[in-house]
């Protein structure tokens, strides 16, 4: 007898390991620091008056977006399709380089 209720408690740990595993797959939850877009969007504008200046996509189907203010602050963030964002890098001293480089001459 005792047998057999190891055995079920044991089927039922590897059933809900194995149910939480695949419910953790199919929903759509946020890795760790990553917050709604439009949540972060408010608080670098608020906060640091950051704005959108560069966009691109990244191969995984992100968004990675550059977000600048006029005091030289900086915010780079992965936009995930599921509208999470996740911060990649901050700093300060942003400063945006010419298309086209001076041209110097050799007098």
């Amino acid at each position: 007898m005792r047998t057999c209720v190891a055995a079920a408690a044991a089927i039922l740990v590897v059933l809900s390991i194995g149910g939480y595993a695949l419910g953790a797959k199919t929903q759509s939850t946020p890795p760790n620091d990553c917050y709604e877009r439009a949540k972060i969007i408010e608080g670098l504008e608020g906060g640091f008056a950051e704005k959108l200046t560069s966009v691109g996509l990244a191969r995984n189907g992100n968004l990675i977006e550059v977000l600048t203010s006029a005091e030289g602050s900086w915010t780079i963030i992965s936009t995930q399709p599921s509208g999470y964002s996740c911060l990649i890098a901050a700093g300060k001293h942003w400063d945006n380089v010419p298309d086209k480089a001076p041209e110097f001459s050799m007098l």
